[in-house]
């Protein structure tokens, strides 16, 4: 049907589309193409006899011709035929006005509709088909011209709608049966199936006169010949034939309605369908009460050209209904079906389902239906019944591919969490390892200290004091080095007793945290000229005795760093706890930490928040965060031009 296609697509486009084929028989229906057989309908007279009719008939003489789709051959050779006819009819008259409305019913509306609204003068209307004469007629008559007495309207065709319409179309007929006949018997002979039979030789068309011309519908010769008498008391054969005809409209609209009634349904079942085989079960059922015996089903092959590969998904047949979801029978669709066509299937419809610019497959139908409609409108509804449930099937597809990723990325988050757990607490027993063994290598120190410095640094003061002595009483003139270098090992025997002290306290082992901080403070009052206060909250204590010992190493520390850093001429070292925390604070008024800037807090205020990351680099800070880490609590260090405080908090 190369004259429905042209309505669409331009001639190079049909001609690419016809070579896709040229290893079968083809027959071109309505266009000549070089090569390839076609059978035509006359489409010269026709358009001429119904244009001299309107202006000697109707004496009309402005005209209006609504074209097809620019390129349709057939479209072009009736506009032709009706400028010729009408510049030799009327040759002092405006040529008619030409607008191309694609053969679409919506357009021919629209466009007379605009030129209504701009001041409408024509008063004949020819349409190179019947779709485009009825959106003519129905934009007129809303607008109160009245057709045939304003203006007259002519088609192309003789399609259903044009004998029902009112006024009743005025039209050209095709012997489209005919046409289809002779194709087909062309292409049987060609396959051997009947002795040869040419295609060629145009078939004449007939004008058919009806009411929106401005004549009274006629019967032709042949309809009267089939009325009893012959026609005899034709006036009466009117009315007999009129009733028939509106007996036959009614009886018509019955069907229709109950049809449209099994359609709705059919479609709404297909709409609620969740999965591919339901909604093919459902198509299945609506398809049989519609009363057609064979159908098939078949969907392209995603990714494949579709002249290649197609799957069987479902057939309803005398054996019953078959679906073969979800994945079907593949197969070349160039035999149409699997193993071909059924011996049976002698004719039948081939509809292709197309949702939008997706070409999804086929359908093939036996032709019980006499309504040529049912087949587009069933095509149609499983076209969208199918392309709503691939998308919902991919969108189902992609969340189960989604839920899959979420479970694969959160085993292996759940396992990168477990080994970040155990990394950190492998670091965690590290930094205690490193504690311990700080400690370790503390008392170590210190004891040999105590025990082998001190005492020697003893003994060496000794031997001077006695050296001292002797020298005096000979009146030696070394004997004052002698009372220096004896001085001298006191004192440092008293400074390796401190720093013992310091490394390994005694006082700590024997009498706990408060003793051993108020042995601390005691030994570094004075020195740097800081004066140092301790302040204990009454009932203090820590139970623990590791975090005892962590909690002593950071005043130590920080106490250290103070006397040795700040240049503070008073601190204060603060033990407190309440029900769940213990804290220890070491402050000093000295000069505070030269930090990176901050934003201020407030005007006048430069005080910063640091951790062990934001502190100045030094061993001690670190120390400090480490031994804080491993009785779980935190340190905070607070500092500005006005001091600086050092604040360690634990759980009891």
């Amino acid at each position: 049907m190369t004259n429905s296609m042209g309505t669409s697509l331009s001639r190079r486009a049909v001609a690419d589309y016809l070579s896709r084929f040229s290893g079968i028989p083809l027959v071109s229906i309505g266009i000549d193409f070089p090569g390839i057989p076609g059978v035509c309908a006359e489409n010269t007279g026709c358009v001429r006899t119904l244009t001299e009719h309107l202006v000697n008939t109707h004496g009309r003489r402005k005209f209006l011709f609504l074209a097809g789709s620019p390129g349709h051959q057939e479209g072009l050779a009736r506009e032709a035929e009706c400028i010729s006819t009408l510049s030799a009819l009327l040759p002092d008259a405006d040529p008619p006005v030409v607008y191309a409305c694609d053969f679409l019913e919506e357009k021919a509306y629209e466009r007379v509709t605009k030129l209504i609204s701009s001041g409408f003068s024509y008063d004949a209307v020819v349409a190179a088909n019947d779709q485009m004469a009825l959106g003519a007629i129905r934009a007129l008559e809303e607008y109160g011209i009245n057709v045939p007495a304003d203006v007259s309207v002519t088609g192309y065709d003789n399609t259903e709608d044009s004998y029902y319409s009112i006024p009743a179309l005025t039209t050209i007929r095709q012997p489209m049966g005919e046409l289809g006949a002779r194709a087909v018997r062309y292409v049987l002979a060609k396959l051997d199936m009947i002795n040869g039979q040419s295609a060629a030789g145009p078939l004449r068309s007939s004008c058919v006169m009806r009411n929106s011309c401005g004549c009274r519908s006629r019967l032709s010769t042949d309809e009267y010949a089939l009325l009893p008498g012959g026609g005899r008391g034709r006036g009466s054969v009117r009315e007999r034939l009129t009733e028939q005809r509106l007996r036959y409209q009614l009886a018509q609209r019955v069907r229709t309605e109950a049809r449209f009634s099994a359609l709705r349904d059919f479609e709404s079942g297909m709409t609620v369908s969740l999965g591919m085989e339901e909604l093919l079960l459902s198509f299945a059922d609506g398809i049989r009460k519609q009363n057609i015996e064979f159908c098939a089903l078949v969907l392209f092959d995603s990714g494949v050209r579709v002249s290649e590969g197609g799957r069987l998904m479902m057939i309803s047949d005398s054996k019953g209904i078959r679906i073969l979801a979800p994945n079907g029978i593949c197969f070349a669709v160039r035999d149409i079906l699997p193993g071909g066509l059924p011996p049976e299937l002698v004719t039948f419809v081939c509809e292709p389902l197309v949702f939008a610019s997706d070409v999804l497959g086929y359908l093939v139908c036996s032709t019980d239906s006499r309504d040529r409609y049912l087949y587009a409108v069933l095509r149609d509804q499983v076209s969208a019944a199918l392309k709503r449930t691939m998308l919902l099937e991919e969108e189902r597809n992609r969340e189960k591919a989604l839920e899959t990723e979420v479970q694969n990325r959160t085993l292996e988050l759940s396992l990168s969490n477990r080994k970040l757990t155990e990394e950190i607490a492998r670091r965690a027993e590290l930094e205690r390892e490193l504690i311990d063994i700080s400690n370790n290598i503390m008392t170590r120190i210190g004891q040999d200290i105590h025990d082998d410095l001190c005492q020697d640094m003893a003994g060496i003061s000794l031997l001077g004091e006695m050296l001292y002595s002797t020298l005096r009483r000979e009146g030696h003139p070394q004997a004052e080095l002698a009372a220096t270098i004896t001085e001298t090992a006191s004192e440092t025997a008293k400074h390796a007793k401190q720093i013992a002290r310091e490394l390994y306290p005694a006082e700590f082992a024997s009498n706990g945290i408060l003793s051993a901080v108020r042995q601390l403070v005691s030994s570094r009052q004075g020195i740097a000229g800081a004066r140092i206060r301790l302040e204990i909250q009454e009932g203090f204590f820590v139970h623990n005795s590791e975090k005892a010992l962590q909690l002593y190493r950071i005043i130590q520390e920080a106490l250290g760093n103070a006397l040795r850093h700040s240049g503070a001429s008073e601190i204060r070292v603060t033990l407190s706890m309440n029900r769940e925390v213990i804290e220890v604070v070491v402050s000093d008024n000295g000069s505070g930490f030269k930090t990176r800037p901050s934003v201020p807090k407030s005007r006048g205020d430069r005080s910063s928040s640091v951790s062990g990351s934001s502190a100045p680099s030094g061993m001690g800070l670190k120390i400090m965060k480490y031994r804080a880490n491993v009785i779980g609590g935190s340190i905070g260090i607070t500092s500005n031009e006005r001091g600086t405080v050092v604040r360690c908090r634990v759980s009891r």
